[in-house]
């Protein structure tokens, strides 16, 4: 299977969780959970551009990549207190890493594979392999 329909769905969520108000979020990152102010901007923006990213199929290795920073840091900072499983019977205060644990795999597999055929990164790169190299000082 193709790396677009992976990263596809990874996209879409990450892009719905991010268009929060930004302001807002930050001081939740800095005043809530002691986060700095300029790695709770990063959070937020590796989640919306990233998302972005990975439903374009636009620089989506770098994309994933920043997916799975923010997946892992959720794990870390909040999540993993409360077991493997999402909380869906509502009987717990928080939800578990199984969701940020599915959300680091598709990232993986986007890391690896690239992000597939459908894409604006391998549309460029046939663009690019299709153009005359550029000439060069160095020897070949």
């Amino acid at each position: 299977m193709g790396a677009g329909p992976k990263r596809d769905p990874l996209g879409d969520v990450s892009l719905g969780a991010a268009p929060r108000p930004i302001i807002a979020t930050v001081g939740f990152f800095t005043h809530q959970m002691g986060i700095p102010a300029p790695l709770a901007f990063l959070a937020i923006a590796a989640e919306f551009l990233g998302g972005l990213g990975l439903i374009l199929g636009f620089l989506g290795r770098i994309a994933a990549f920043g997916i799975l920073c923010n997946m892992v840091t959720a794990i870390a900072m909040v999540h993993k207190q409360f077991g493997l499983f999402m909380n869906w019977a509502g009987n717990q205060k928080g939800e578990g890493i199984e969701y940020h644990l599915l959300a680091i795999a598709v990232a993986l597999a986007v890391m690896v594979r690239g992000s597939g055929a459908l894409s604006l990164d391998h549309l460029l790169a046939e663009k690019g392999a299709s153009q005359p190299s550029a000439p060069t000082l160095l020897p070949r």
